[in-house]
């Protein structure tokens, strides 16, 4: 799943608490969003949360994403390099 497609998906939860008269508060939605990243993301999302002051959750999925997209890129070049390389 993509940190943008995740993100989608946690507001769609707190809305849905939000019509049920139990709104989430910012830095709530922001914390289960670190909280919900899985090994890849965490190095960043460690980062992220040392700013002062604290990211908005837009800022945070924005940083995420391109983190998201490098990684996809190295994926890449990883596949591309051993699927190129042969063995004696």
């Amino acid at each position: 799943m993509t940190i943008n497609i995740y993100v989608k998906r946690l507001k769609s939860y707190a809305d849905g608490l939000a019509d049920l008269g139990f709104p989430m508060a910012e830095s709530t939605l922001i914390l289960t969003f670190f909280h919900g990243l899985t090994t890849p993301y965490c190095h960043m999302a460690s980062i992220i949360k040392a700013k002062d002051p604290p990211p908005s959750l837009s800022d945070a999925r924005s940083q995420l994403a391109l983190e998201d997209s490098e990684l996809k890129i190295a994926s890449t070049k990883e596949e591309t390099f051993y699927a190129t390389t042969t063995l004696p």
